[in-house]
């Protein structure tokens, strides 16, 4: 196994995956045969959702692949697109946003900030 893809070990079809956040490519290993597929357009909040998912598999058959063309690739080709860009480790939940603070000003105090403004007001 490629040490740049991620192994899930609970999982009675699926052995590792990467994704490459810059491409939106995800990259699934599958037990049987060996086999490699990729997804590509898909959000980094889909991948969050698919490393925390209770069943990889499931969660796969349900939000994936009914959503994203799957392409097999050959290990040769998972080595190049692994080489080319370094998989994010395992991806992070996404952070929570705090709203930005707006900053209410009297309209007394813009005007003796900004002297122009009695004009209009």
């Amino acid at each position: 196994m490629n040490p740049k893809l991620i192994p899930i070990t609970n999982s009675s079809q699926i052995v590792s995956y990467a994704y490459l956040a810059a491409t939106q490519l995800l990259i699934i290993g599958f037990k049987k045969a060996g086999s490699y597929y990729t997804y590509p357009g898909v959000p980094q909040s889909v991948v969050n959702a698919f490393a925390q998912a209770t069943s990889h598999g499931t969660y796969l058959n349900q939000n994936i692949k009914k959503q994203y063309t799957a392409t097999q690739i050959t290990e040769a080709e998972l080595d190049a697109l692994l080489a080319q860009g370094a998989p994010a480790a395992a991806p992070k939940a996404a952070k929570k946003r705090r709203p930005n603070k707006v900053r209410l000003t009297s309209l007394e105090a813009m005007i003796a900030q900004h002297p122009f403004l009695n004009a209009v007001f």
